[in-house]
């Protein structure tokens, strides 16, 4: 049984002694997720009197923060448990992935406009440009922004081929494509927009 999720802050863990005895004695329970999933005091108890046949344990409800802090779990002490150092993210092969995504992920924001799993930017995933060129509009989060944003268009008769609007706290984000490009009049108005951030043409 391996572990792949997360739980709300006090909620209860989802392995416990209920689900440890339920399980086949051949079992072996896996969690590189979150401690919390699982109550480490039944886990204990399942290995020493062999309700599962082990575990292997990647994650802990207190972890040493860095080098020589002590670490000490009732679970080291039992043959049938093999314990990682929760350094699963820093194998070369997590580092290489992590990188591959990362990037990817650069690459989609500089050259799309998406904002795909972002932390701080309302979240918009884009494909290909449906127009002769992208518009991407961060503003403040004020009512009315897309209607200017569309009236700013409208008064150079410019079409929408497709646009795509979030906001997420103080935050508005509005993706626009267009038929044809914009005139510098055209984008300098929209530049002036109220509680605009930032404006970018992505071709």
């Amino acid at each position: 049984v391996t572990l792949h999720g997360r739980i709300g802050a006090g909620d209860p863990p989802i392995i416990g002694e209920q689900e440890l005895r339920e399980m086949k004695p051949t079992a072996v329970l896996v969690n590189t997720a979150r401690a919390v999933l699982v109550d480490m005091e039944a886990l204990y108890t399942a290995l020493k009197e062999h309700w599962i046949m082990g575990a292997a344990v990647d994650v802990f409800p207190v972890e040493p923060k860095k080098s020589g802090d002590p670490f000490e779990t009732s679970l080291a002490n039992e043959d049938n448990m093999i314990l990682t150092p929760h350094i699963g993210g820093s194998t070369l092969e997590a580092q290489e992935s992590i990188g591959h995504f990362v990037s990817q992920r650069l690459e989609d924001y500089w050259f799309k406009g998406s904002t795909s799993l972002s932390v701080n930017l309302p979240q918009i995933n884009l494909g290909e440009c449906k127009g002769v060129c992208r518009i991407a509009h961060l503003h403040d989060n004020l009512p009315g922004v897309l209607a200017h944003v569309n009236h700013v268009l409208g008064e150079e008769n410019i079409n929408v081929s497709f646009q795509s609007l979030a906001t997420e706290g103080e935050l508005g984000y509005v993706v626009t494509d267009v038929a044809q490009t914009p005139s510098a009049a055209t984008l300098e108005a929209l530049r002036n927009i109220e509680g605009t951030i930032r404006m970018r043409v992505i071709s």
